[in-house]
């Protein structure tokens, strides 16, 4: 049974299973083709570059599966107990991982290789969510706020002071969006980190935004 949101890479599809394990069907008929063979403790959703599967795992290993063959293609040991949910993007790889004690690293990670580019923890030393990426800069929500760092070296662009809930953030046009912990929609100036406009909601929320058609 999946335990993660499905991504779909080819004819494949991929998913974390309820066992734990990574999975892997045929798109067209269901039937599993990479028979579920890595039993490493991956509770998360998958990423993918097109051509390898990243996946962050409870034994503090970010691991790379060639997305035909299911065969590691390499995995980078960290001190994180617990990952977010990966992200992809021109060849680089960004997972953010919290350690036991609360803190938590953003690290930047050659897709190809596993060698690490750099490194990111937050000054707060609270818990990082999954980040998003556009073409310049890296966005990753702590507890307490949302950084704005630039891809090449991890610099700090700006700073949002109100951390999100669990809900992923959006990135549309010039705007991100994103559900802060009082359960209120921001849309952010994604140059600046400005609030545009903000709307409270009535109930939580547990889930990120979506954007289509400016809606």
């Amino acid at each position: 049974m999946a335990n993660s949101a499905p991504l779909v890479v080819g004819d494949l599809v991929v998913a974390g299973g309820s066992d734990k394990t990574l999975h892997a069907f045929d798109v067209r008929t269901g039937a599993e083709r990479l028979g579920g063979s890595h039993r490493r403790q991956l509770p998360r959703s998958p990423s993918t570059d097109g051509s390898l599967v990243f996946i962050g795992g409870e034994d503090g290993v970010v691991h790379a599966f060639a997305a035909t063959t299911g065969k590691e293609a390499w995995n980078h040991p960290t001190s994180a107990g617990h990952f977010a949910t990966t992200a992809v993007r021109d060849g680089t790889l960004y997972a953010s991982g919290t350690q036991s004690d609360g803190t938590s690293e953003l690290s930047a990670i050659d897709a190809k290789t596993g060698a690490v580019r750099w490194r990111f923890s937050p000054p707060d030393r609270t818990g990082l969510r999954s980040p998003s990426v556009d073409t310049t800069t890296v966005y990753i929500e702590s507890q307490e706020h949302v950084y704005a760092l630039d891809r090449a070296d991890a610099s700090v662009r700006w700073v949002f002071d109100g951390g999100s809930t669990e809900a992923a953030m959006t990135i549309a046009g010039d705007n991100l969006y994103l559900i802060t912990r009082d359960e209120t929609i921001q849309a952010l100036d994604k140059a600046t980190g400005t609030a545009r406009w903000s709307v409270k909601l009535d109930a939580g929320v547990g889930v990120g935004t979506t954007v289509a058609d400016g809606l």
